[in-house]
């Protein structure tokens, strides 16, 4: 091949590239950069079984921050409350770090 052609087909597999992660962010967003200060927000977890598994609440004294739980595909769903989003994560953690972030923003 030539030098236009490699450069053309190397464009090609960046957008695609990017296309696919953004793709993937609407999925599972990539929550791994969330810092949260633990002295900024003292949460306390507990938990409630329901019929598909166990809903997890956040709590920050007597205020309900919001809740999360396993989905069946075995991601994690942090629902924080006053927002219509749910966010979409790989583990607990980071569910639960999504909640109090979204806290924060308030």
């Amino acid at each position: 091949m030539d030098q236009a052609a490699l450069e053309v087909q190397d464009l090609s597999q960046q957008e695609l590239e990017r296309y696919l992660y953004w793709q993937a962010q609407l999925i599972a967003p990539d929550t791994s950069n969330i810092q949260v200060k633990p002295e900024m927000v003292r949460t306390e977890i507990d938990a409630l079984p329901e019929v598909f598994g166990t809903l997890y609440r956040v709590w920050d004294e007597m205020i309900l921050l919001g809740t999360f739980y396993e989905n069946l595909e075995g991601k994690w769903v942090a629902q924080p409350c006053n927002r219509e989003s749910r966010l979409i994560v790989n583990t607990s953690e980071q569910a639960h770090a999504a909640v109090i972030a979204s806290y924060l923003e308030h």
